[in-house]
């Protein structure tokens, strides 16, 4: 999963991110622009504000289900989300010794993964294209042990690197702007055959009480395919079973060593466990042939702040061989700081339309950023390395 050329969405500022919801209605959000933008089997997601949760009216949710009480969440981070979970095949080339239980591992995703392991495989990913890492980890024999590094503990979503998805990320990542329990439609039958379950899974009344093909079910808007069903997904967040309503900003729980939340039920679950809400917990060592994971990164504009009324769309993004990131976009009115940099719009604030190129170190800090010039309007959507790969 090289990622040399990947699309990109806007940011936003803890500032604007604060406006994206009613302060006197706590369920009402706004739902960010849904639009598939997928490169290299990875996803891109935009920052937004969502319910998160299910209402205890919700259809085959569960009486007791205070894990799912109602909360706002917003999240100024856009990032990045595998389109399918990890495949078998793929975490034998990092864990070589990795014990699979399903049959099929170049189109089946892996399972026996615990927490440790999953936070392993997308550190590796991390070293491999010389990102700075979000986990501590060490093998011992061949069995990894992991947790986040300090600097991220309480907010892994800085971190530049491969990593879990936080449960509000995997959530929001999983309903792709759908109020319903499924990006389908409301689950409705709650003991056998689903319409919206199985339209998005594999669970108990279709997958033949095994782990099935990745990508054979429908994506949803996003173009994220299996978050529903097939295999169980590690999370990078402790459970949170809080009983009290309380909207929250970037939330990322963790506390090494306790109970990690695994959401999107699995091939044997029931359509209830299918449903974007129903979250389980587990262990970081247990294993099962019923979990599995997938790896998420945030986006380097996360690195993008603008000032006054400037808005700021980051369009696209190379990396070099040594992990420098170039980027292009536009700005409009105010200002445009990127990476430690700051470049002011042309004339009118407010009105002119900017174009800028940057180019970042491995960790964000800039090493350049340049308008492209004084015109009212300039756009700049793509562009591309030279043969030096410079």
């Amino acid at each position: 999963a090289v990622l040399h050329n990947v699309p990109l969405v806007t940011t936003l500022s803890a500032a604007e991110a604060k406006v994206l919801y009613n302060t006197t209605k706590p369920t009402e959000c706004v739902t960010p622009k849904v639009a598939k933008e997928c490169s290299s089997g990875y996803c891109a997601v935009p920052a937004g504000c969502f319910v998160m949760g299910s209402t205890t009216s919700e259809s085959c949710r569960s009486s007791t289900a205070h894990a799912e009480t109602q909360r706002r969440v917003t999240l100024t981070r856009p990032f990045q989300v595998g389109q399918a979970e990890v495949l078998g095949a793929e975490i034998k080339k990092v864990l070589p010794t990795h014990v699979l239980k399903n049959s099929c591992p170049a189109v089946c995703p892996a399972d026996q993964v615990n927490w440790e392991a999953a936070a392993y495989y997308c550190n590796e990913l991390s070293n491999q294209q010389k990102l700075t890492s979000c986990y501590s980890c060490t093998l011992a024999g061949s069995t990894p042990k992991c947790q986040a590094k300090t600097a991220y503990t309480t907010g892994i979503q800085d971190c530049p690197g491969f990593r879990l998805p936080t449960d509000a990320e995997w959530e929001y990542a999983y309903r792709a702007g759908a109020a319903a329990s499924t990006p389908m439609g409301d689950v409705t039958n709650c003991a056998g055959p689903d319409t919206s379950a199985g339209t998005v899974a594999w669970y108990t009344s279709n997958s033949g009480s095994k782990v099935n093909l990745v990508k054979q079910k429908a994506a949803n808007l996003w173009g994220i395919h299996d978050m529903a069903g097939n295999i169980g997904e590690w999370c990078h967040t402790t459970v949170d079973l809080t009983t009290s309503y309380t909207p929250q900003t970037d939330p990322a729980e963790f506390i090494s060593g306790v109970v990690h939340s695994v959401r999107g039920g699995d091939f044997l679950s029931t359509p209830g466990a299918v449903r974007a809400a129903s979250r389980v917990g587990h262990l970081p060592a247990v294993k099962s042939d019923r979990l599995g994971f997938r790896c998420v990164r945030s986006l380097p504009d996360q690195l993008v702040t603008g000032s006054g009324s400037a808005h700021i769309n980051v369009k696209h993004m190379v990396a070099d061989l040594s992990g420098y990131r170039y980027l292009a976009g536009t700005f409009i009115g105010g200002t445009l700081t990127l990476g430690g940099i700051t470049v002011s719009t042309a004339t009118t604030s407010g009105t002119d339309i900017d174009a800028f190129v940057a180019k970042l170190d491995k960790d964000g800090k800039g090493v350049w950023l340049k308008k492209l010039s004084s015109c009212a309007i300039e756009r700049a959507s793509a562009l591309a390395l030279d043969g030096t790969g410079g």
